[in-house]
């Protein structure tokens, strides 16, 4: 009779190793979560994500701590941070993860979209936004959030409605695809006598004496979109309404950081005018002509996605 009672009790521990071994771990919801945010500027964004981390802390009465940290550090140190797991999550310039998900980096492409707010259309559940996100989820990154930091203009001693004029310099923000096409722009007779930077709404509003004597051009040629992504295996540890709430808060706060930036294009232009710049026009035809050279860029880029539909999707609405 003992050695029955033996050999049951060994079945059920070994059952019962068994079935902890095969059932997933799930965070109780009275379970705290602590973790890091971390960006390589962007100043507006580390201000949202601080209150947003305030906000969550409150929200979860404590039980979720967030740091946001900032530094002169690059993109590719946070997204090295971020997939190698010393980092939860991180924000990078969407131009700068070409290399990871050329797709999404071409939502900032210069003179790509005749609207350069058009990207925020496609990043939409209903439209390109899954797809282009799974470039991402690839890598093992999870996209949270969008933001618009305002528009880019081309500023400086240069013509901005000539931009691939001869004698020209241009100087572009960094990434992969960014890069190329700024070198399909740029004249093959750059003297540097004349430089154009690209520069965001925030910058031209910053400005101040030196823009006297400076030109830029009146539109916008892109968005400056930064991509918030966190580990995707590590988010998916931390507490089920610890995740679910960080979307939501995250999306509110995106939404009302993009209507904010909009705001922010008309402002920008007129602070650099009062400081003594001039705004120019880009006339269509100039436009038209500069899209035509960065689109063949970008065909080229998103080629070999592995899904034809994504690029047909992008250059429809480029137009």
């Amino acid at each position: 009779m003992q050695d029955a009672i033996r050999r049951l009790t060994r079945r059920f521990l070994v059952a019962a190793a068994c079935w902890l071994a095969v059932t997933p771990v799930v965070h109780a919801q009275n379970e705290g979560d602590a973790f890091v945010i971390v960006g390589a500027g962007q100043p507006a964004v580390e201000r949202m994500l601080r209150d947003f981390a305030a906000e969550m802390e409150d929200f979860t009465d404590g039980r979720a701590k967030i740091a946001v940290e900032s530094g002169l550090v690059s993109s590719a140190t946070v997204l090295d941070q971020v997939q190698s797991g010393e980092r939860l999550m991180g924000w990078v310039p969407l131009a700068d993860v070409a290399h990871l998900a050329p797709a999404l980096a071409a939502l900032t492409v210069p003179y790509l979209f005749a609207d350069p707010s058009k990207p925020f259309e496609l990043l939409e559940p209903t439209k390109l936004g899954p797809l282009l996100s799974d470039q991402l989820r690839e890598v093992g990154l999870e996209p949270l959030a969008y933001f618009d930091l305002g528009g880019l203009h081309l500023a400086g001693t240069g013509d901005p409605a000539e931009p691939d004029a001869a004698g020209q310099e241009l100087v572009a923000r960094s990434g992969e695809l960014t890069t190329r096409a700024f070198e399909a722009l740029a004249s093959a007779e750059s003297s540097g006598d004349a430089v154009l930077k690209e520069v965001d709404d925030a910058t031209l509003v910053e400005m101040g004496d030196e823009a006297k004597g400076m030109r830029v051009s009146r539109g916008a040629h892109a968005r400056e979109i930064v991509v918030l992504v966190a580990k995707r295996d590590g988010f998916e540890d931390l507490a089920l309404d610890i995740q679910e709430t960080t979307k939501t808060k995250l999306t509110e706060r995106a939404a009302a950081q993009r209507n904010a930036a909009r705001l922010l294009d008309t402002q920008a232009i007129e602070s650099f005018e009062a400081a003594g710049g001039q705004a120019v026009d880009l006339p269509e035809e100039r436009r038209a002509a500069l899209q035509a050279k960065v689109r063949e860029v970008v065909e080229e880029a998103l080629r070999d996605t592995g899904d034809p539909s994504i690029l047909r999707t992008i250059l429809a609405y480029a137009d």
